[in-house]
C-alpha cells in the first residue's frame, strides 16, 4: 500500500469520524417556553443552588425535569443559563430580578414556581433570642417598616441605607451577625461598606434589642457551620427554611416574602409572557435589543471602570491583595522555620520525637489542605479567641495551617537534600581544621540551596496559590474580592481574569527573587581566587 493509498484511507477515517461525531453530539433547537408546567419534562434542565429550599421545591415541581445541584453562589448559578448549559434556573426572586436586570439576555417569569421561606437562623439553644427576633419581625410588619423596607431594596433601582435608622441607647452587649455579602439586593459590598436588605433588618433589630452589632462576611457553607457552632449570635443572609436547617438551627419566622421564580433565555421566551412582563413594568430590558452593541475595546474599557474604577471598588481588590500577601509571607517565614525544626527532630537520635515527627509528616501529606484549614478554624481552634476582630484570628488561624502544611513539605525536602551530600567532604573539612558551623556554611549550605532550591520555589508559589481557600473560613483575600466584585457587576470573566493576572505578577515575582538567590549561592557562579588573583568573568 503506497503513501497516497495511506493518506487517503486516514482522510477518509476522519471525515468518517467527524461525520458521527456531529450526529451524535447534535443538540437540536429548543423549544420555546410557554409556561412553568412545560419545564416538567425529561427534556429540559433546571438549576438549584445546593442547600437552598430551591432543592426539594424543584423536586416537588418538576420531578420529571433534569434537577442540577450547584454549589456556586448566585452569579455562577445564573451565568449557567446565560451560556445555555441548563434551561431554567430556580432560585428567590429577588436575586434574580436583581441579575436580570443587568442581563438583558435573561428573564424571570411573572409567576412564582413555590413558596419560598427565608429566615434568621441561630444556633440550638437560643430560642429565647430567635423569639426576639420574631417579636420585631410582628412589629415591623405591623406598624409598616417592612412595607418601606421591601420597597426601597426590592423596587427601587440603585437603593441607599436610610440616615435615619433608629440606633441603640447606651447598649452593653454587641450582637454578632454573620452574612455573605455577595447577594443583591439582600446583602452586598458598596463604597466598601455591607449594605442590602438584610443589613438594614438587623441594624433595625439590635436598635430594637438595644444591642450594638458587628458584621461578619463570610462565604455560604463556612456561615452555616459558624452559626451551628455558636461563633455568630445569628445568620442574616437568605437563609431559606428547610428541614436540615431546622434540625441544626433555631430558624425564625419568614422575615422576607420571597417566591422561588424561574430564570430562562429571552430569547427562548415566548412572546405572551414578555409582553405581560413589560405590561406589569417587570422588565426593565424589553427594549435591549436595540440598544447599540459595544465593540470590543469599548466592553474592555466598560468591564474596567465597573469592576475598578466605580465607587472605587479598586479598594476591594487592594484589600484582599494585602491580606494574600500578609498569609503568604508569614506563612513562608514561620513554615521554614518549623522545616528547619522538624528537620533536625525528624534526623535525630531521638527515637520518640522521629516516631511523632514521622506522625505529623503523614497526617499532614495525608490530608487535603483545605479539610486541615477548616479542620483547626472549626474544630481545634474553634473556642480561642486571641484578638477582638475575628477576621484576625481566622487571618492567625490560617497562616498557622499553612505554615504547618510548608513545614511538613520543606523538612522532607530539607532531609534529602542533607542526605545528598557526599559525607567525605564533611570529613575532608574536618581534618583541615573547619570548626562545625564553617563546614555547614563553606560545605553544606551552598550544596544544599542548589539541591532543594528547585523544589523550595515550588512550594512558596503553591504556599501562593493555596492562600484562595480563606474565604472559606471568613478571610476576605483576593480570591474573594474578586468574588465580592462579581457579585456586583454580574461580570464573571473580567474579576477572575484580574485575580488570575495579579496572581501570575506575584508568582513569577517570588521566583524571580529565589532565582536570584539560588545563582548568589551556586559555587559555580562565583569568581575563583588563585593566588591573588581573580579569574574575570
Amino acid at each position: 500500500m503506497n503513501k497516497k493509498t495511506l493518506l487517503f484511507a486516514g482522510f477518509a477515517v476522519c471525515a468518517i469520524v467527524t461525520i458521527v461525531g456531529m450526529l451524535f453530539f447534535y443538540d437540536k433547537p429548543k423549544p420555546i417556553i410557554e409556561s412553568l408546567e412545560q419545564l416538567n419534562s425529561p427534556e429540559y434542565t433546571v438549576a438549584v443552588q445546593m442547600g437552598t429550599s430551591g432543592v426539594p421545591a424543584a423536586e416537588e415541581v418538576y420531578p420529571n425535569s433534569n434537577i442540577k445541584q450547584i454549589e456556586s453562589d448566585l452569579v455562577s448559578n445564573c451565568m449557567e443559563v446565560v451560556s445555555g448549559k441548563v434551561d431554567a434556573f430556580l432560585a428567590d426572586r429577588p436575586t434574580q430580578e436583581w441579575f436580570a436586570a443587568s442581563h438583558p439576555e435573561v428573564v424571570v417569569l411573572p409567576d412564582d414556581a413555590a413558596e419560598g421561606h427565608l429566615v434568621i437562623g441561630a444556633a440550638k439553644g437560643r430560642e429565647a433570642l430567635i423569639e426576639k427576633v420574631n417579636e420585631f419581625i410582628r412589629q415591623i410588619r405591623a406598624d409598616g417598616t417592612y412595607d418601606a423596607m421591601y420597597k426601597r431594596w426590592l423596587l427601587t433601582p440603585d437603593p441607599v441605607l436610610p440616615d435615619d435608622l433608629p440606633k441603640p441607647e447606651n447598649p452593653t452587649e454587641t450582637l454578632k451577625v454573620v452574612t455573605e455579602g455577595i447577594n443583591p439586593p439582600l446583602t452586598y459590598v458598596k463604597d466598601g461598606k455591607l449594605t442590602g436588605y438584610d443589613i438594614e433588618f438587623a441594624l433595625r433589630f439590635a436598635a430594637f434589642a438595644n444591642v450594638n452589632v458587628e458584621f461578619q462576611d463570610m462565604s455560604w457553607d463556612a456561615m452555616i457551620l459558624a452559626t451551628q457552632q455558636g461563633q455568630f449570635d445569628l445568620m442574616v443572609s437568605e437563609l431559606d427554611k428547610t428541614p436540615e436547617n431546622a434540625e441544626t438551627m433555631c430558624l425564625s419566622d419568614d422575615y422576607l416574602n420571597s417566591g422561588l421564580s424561574v430564570m430562562i433565555l429571552r430569547t427562548r421566551c415566548a412572546q405572551p409572557i414578555l409582553d405581560r412582563l413589560k405590561a406589569e413594568n417587570k422588565d426593565n430590558n424589553s427594549n435591549a435589543e436595540v440598544k447599540k452593541e459595544r465593540t470590543f475595546l469599548q466592553k474592555i474599557a466598560h468591564s474596567f471602570y465597573q469592576n475598578l474604577v466605580y465607587e472605587c471598588r479598586w479598594k476591594i481588590i487592594l484589600s484582599g491583595f494585602g491580606v494574600t500577601m500578609l498569609i503568604t509571607v508569614c506563612s513562608l517565614i514561620l513554615g521554614t522555620l518549623l522545616g528547619f525544626l522538624l528537620c533536625m527532630v525528624r534526623r535525630s537520635h531521638n527515637a520518640f520525637g522521629v516516631i511523632c515527627a514521622k506522625i505529623l509528616i503523614r497526617f499532614i501529606q495525608g490530608t487535603p489542605l483545605m479539610v486541615l484549614l477548616m479542620l483547626m478554624y472549626y474544630g481545634i481552634f474553634s473556642g480561642v479567641r486571641i484578638l477582638s476582630n475575628p477576621m484576625h484570628d481566622a487571618i492567625l488561624i490560617a497562616i498557622f495551617a499553612f505554615s504547618v502544611n510548608l513545614a511538613v513539605y520543606f523538612a522532607e525536602s530539607l532531609r534529602g537534600g542533607l542526605e545528598g551530600i557526599d559525607p567525605g567532604q564533611l570529613e575532608a573539612a574536618s581534618a583541615m581544621g573547619f570548626t562545625r558551623f564553617e563546614r555547614f556554611r563553606y560545605i553544606k549550605f551552598p550544596q544544599l540551596v542548589q539541591i532543594i532550591m528547585p523544589v523550595y520555589k515550588g512550594e512558596i508559589v503553591s504556599l501562593l496559590k493555596e492562600t484562595a481557600i480563606v474565604g472559606y473560613i471568613s478571610i476576605q483575600d483576593l480570591t474573594r474580592a474578586g468574588v465580592i466584585i462579581r457579585s456586583l457587576t454580574y461580570e464573571p470573566f473580567f474579576p477572575l481574569v484580574l485575580t488570575a493576572v495579579i496572581y501570575l505578577v506575584v508568582a513569577y515575582t517570588l521566583i524571580f527573587l529565589l532565582t536570584f538567590i539560588e545563582h548568589k549561592t551556586d559555587p559555580k557562579l562565583r569568581p575563583r581566587v588563585l593566588k591573588g588573583v581573580v579569574e574575570q568573568e
